[in-house]
C-alpha cells in the first residue's frame, strides 16, 4: 500500500471530506501548513503566482470561453514546455521521460492534457 502525506492550505474554505476519504483510502496523512506559512506550500503558490502573472494579469477576457482557452493553452505551455529550474531546466513532461521512462509508457501521462 502507498503510504504519505499531502499537504494543503489551512483556510476556511477548505471543505476536505473527498480529499480526507481519498486520503484514508490511500495510507496518506493529510496535514496543513500553519497560517501565515505559505511558504510550507510552496510548489502550489509558485504555480498560483505563474498563472496569475502570465494569464490572469496579462488578457481581458470576454467569455468563459475564451478564458478557458487560454489557461488550457498556457497550461500544455507550462507542462510541456516551459523548463522549471526545479527540474534541471527542463519541463515537467520532459522531466518525467527522462528520469520515469521504465514506469511511462512515452505517451501516456494521465496527468498532462493533450494540445488540441
Amino acid at each position: 500500500m502507498k503510504h504519505g502525506k499531502m499537504r494543503v492550505d489551512n483556510v476556511p474554505e477548505f471543505i476536505a471530506e473527498r480529499i480526507s476519504d481519498w486520503c484514508k483510502n490511500n495510507n496518506m496523512e493529510l496535514t496543513f501548513i500553519q497560517p501565515g506559512k505559505p511558504a510550507q506550500n510552496g510548489y502550489i503558490e509558485r504555480f498560483n503566482r505563474s498563472f496569475r502573472e502570465e494569464v490572469l494579469s496579462m488578457n481581458l477576457f470576454t467569455s468563459i470561453d475564451t478564458f478557458r482557452t487560454t489557461a488550457h493553452q498556457w497550461l500544455f505551455m507550462y507542462n510541456h514546455k516551459t523548463p522549471h529550474a526545479s527540474l534541471s531546466n527542463l519541463s515537467p513532461r520532459n522531466f518525467l521521460l527522462k528520469h520515469c521512462k521504465e514506469e511511462f509508457e512515452d505517451s501516456l501521462f494521465p496527468t498532462f492534457q493533450i494540445d488540441n
